[in-house]
């Protein structure tokens, strides 16, 4: 009934109104978090662009910031990357170490083994969750999003390469 939503939104009005700041994730980008007061609940946000131009890195670099850096639980669901691949992009961008390494192309100086373990601490700790599952259906992705909202407490989703998820088959 509208009396019920109606009340839900005043409820979630008025708590917005007694805070201050970020009502939302934080994505880490300052003013993103200023003009969308943090990632809000229920929200849908779509990222497109031409291909090669960074959204891989950019929604990683969201998830890692609402992860590691406010504590807030993400999945990311990776229709395309495997999760070996996408732990190593993540872990390029937290050490800032050149990528041709971690690829075997120059070697890992000694300093630079031990840098590595002081910097991943925060991200090893983070608390993302990826699923690499190729072609997941719809239904099996609400399935997975509803068990880690319930049992980790993700607050943000990711889905890379939303065309890759598969529709019923009776719409196909």
């Amino acid at each position: 009934h509208v009396g019920e939503v109606v009340n839900m939104s005043l409820e979630r009005i008025q708590s917005v109104q007694n805070s201050t700041g970020i009502t939302g994730v934080h994505s880490g980008f300052v003013a993103l978090d200023n003009y969308t007061m943090g990632w809000q609940p229920g929200n849908l946000i779509v990222l497109g662009a031409r291909p090669s131009v960074g959204k891989t890195a950019f929604v990683l670099n969201l998830a890692r910031n609402a992860a590691v850096d406010f504590n807030m639980p993400v999945a990311i669901f990776s229709l395309e990357m495997p999760s070996i691949q996408l732990a190593k992009r993540m872990m390029v961008s937290e050490t800032k170490l050149n990528a041709d390494k971690f690829k075997g192309g120059e070697k890992i100086a000694e300093w630079e083994w031990k840098q590595l373990d002081i910097q991943l601490k925060r991200l090893v700790k983070a608390p993302i969750y990826i699923d690499d599952t190729p072609s997941l259906p719809i239904m099996e992705f609400r399935s997975k999003v509803k068990r880690l909202v319930n049992q980790k407490g993700v607050k943000l989703v990711v889905v890379d390469y939303l065309q890759l998820m598969q529709g019923p088959a009776e719409l196909r």
